[in-house]
């Protein structure tokens, strides 16, 4: 499945529906380029589960009054190519632990390759610390080249600290 060229603005009207911007079940592969996310409601920017995913050249934001989750969530992992996008997480989001979440839900039926996460502009303008990616699963993930601006942690691996 492709999606190219394409926006994705104000997701649904909380709380009668809040969907993700865009969810792909368990396909194999999914690639979406030089396309807007922006100001979605609870639901994640982008959820999938494919085995395949290349994310490239889109703008992922929530923006002064968007309240997603996440920009990207990987849960099952699948192998991903994540370059050359801006993901923003605004002042008003859901959730502020990450911009990009993987590997939460590992699914030994969707085995990861490896995930690739470079050349990205990541911008946290919500007041609360963030790790700009989040990866909790048990493969490799190779993040390089990426730009982090506000407050935050670039990479974290692993489970969620205790407090």
């Amino acid at each position: 499945m492709a999606i190219s060229d394409s926006r994705f603005e104000h997701n649904g009207d909380c709380p009668r529906f809040c969907g993700h911007g865009a969810y792909a079940g368990r396909i194999a592969h999914l690639s979406i380029a030089n396309s807007l996310f922006a100001d979605h409601n609870v639901g994640h920017h982008i959820k999938s589960r494919a085995l395949v995913l290349v994310i490239i050249g889109n703008r992922i934001m929530d923006g002064a009054s968007g309240t997603a989750r996440y920009a990207i969530n990987l849960p099952e992992r699948g192998t991903a190519t994540i370059r050359n996008n801006y993901i923003e997480k605004g002042p008003l989001s859901d959730n502020v632990k990450a911009l990009i979440a993987i590997g939460e839900e590992e699914n030994p039926e969707n085995p990861s390759r490896f995930t690739k996460i470079e050349d990205n502009v990541f911008q946290n303008n919500a007041s609360a610390r963030t790790y700009f990616i989040w990866h909790r699963g048990s493969h490799a993930v190779d993040a390089q080249n990426n730009f982090f601006g506000g407050p935050g942690v670039g990479y974290r691996g692993g489970r969620e600290p205790k407090r």
